[in-house]
């Protein structure tokens, strides 16, 4: 993913994450949580990922 795409991607998180009234002090909780499973998956792009993959 380009630097570019990237922050929109980020961009769009926050803006989903207000829309579900999640409050501004834990949308960086969130934020950590995102970027951390997507280090532990990076066999697969975020974009393919499913509710089946990757297993738990």
């Amino acid at each position: 993913m380009q630097n570019d795409q990237i922050v929109r991607f980020w961009d769009k998180y926050i803006i989903k994450l207000m829309h579900y009234n999640v409050p501004d002090k834990s949308r960086r909780w969130y934020v950590k949580h995102v970027e951390d499973y997507i280090k532990a998956h990076l066999d697969l792009p975020l974009k393919q990922h499913t509710e089946q993959y990757p297993t738990i």
